[in-house]
């Protein structure tokens, strides 16, 4: 005989107080479930769009990239030409013509993903390729703001000598190194966010 308990006067069977808190449990699982759904919703909702802001912003930095990077290897080749024929008259005409600017590449895309917590809910190897593309450009801003500072303060270039322009040479080499290291880690992201897209 099942026994039955007298809560505030009225009396409950234990099978109807286990079935009120079966429904009580499911109605919570079940809120849980749609919870954890809408969650997972959101987080590839803003997966989807921090990756779409992102492909614009690489693509974008990677044209600019290219077409200074094209320039930087046409004063390389030209200052290959001077030194080997020892005529460094035109040195300073040839950097002062265009300078010797870097590529404007973007961030935001990059920095909004960073604070709005995107990368989270990304794969490492994904997260990691486009992390890396933006860590090559701070590199390269590092080493191009050095070599500014050494070769072209306090009217370096008055001094148009073999020495400086083997000096800018060696260091223009090494930028457009960092370029062309740019552009790969570039390619590597697109190529990994086109990969997890499609997945």
């Amino acid at each position: 005989m099942i026994r039955t308990f007298q809560i505030f006067g009225e009396k409950i069977s234990p099978l109807k107080i286990l079935l009120e808190l079966l429904v009580i449990i499911a109605g919570v699982s079940l809120a849980l479930i749609a919870n954890n759904w809408n969650n997972e919703k959101n987080n590839r909702q803003l997966v989807s769009i921090t990756l779409e802001n992102l492909i614009e912003e690489i693509e974008t930095n990677q044209e600019r990239i290219q077409e200074t990077f094209e320039y930087h290897q046409f004063v390389v080749d030209s200052l290959e030409a001077m030194v080997a024929s020892k005529k460094l008259d035109n040195v300073k005409n040839l950097l002062l013509r265009r300078g010797i600017s870097p590529p404007f590449v973007q961030k935001a895309a990059f920095e909004t993903a960073k604070s709005n917590q995107a990368f989270t809910h990304m794969p490492y190897k994904l997260t990691s390729s486009i992390y890396s593309a933006y860590l090559n450009q701070q590199l390269f801003f590092d080493y191009y703001w050095i070599f500014i500072e050494t070769n072209f303060g306090e009217n370096l270039l008055e001094r148009a000598n073999k020495n400086l322009a083997v000096s800018i040479l060696l260091d223009l080499r090494s930028i457009t190194g960092l370029e062309r290291l740019m552009m790969k880690s570039n390619q590597e992201a697109l190529d990994n966010i086109a990969r997890f897209a499609n997945q």
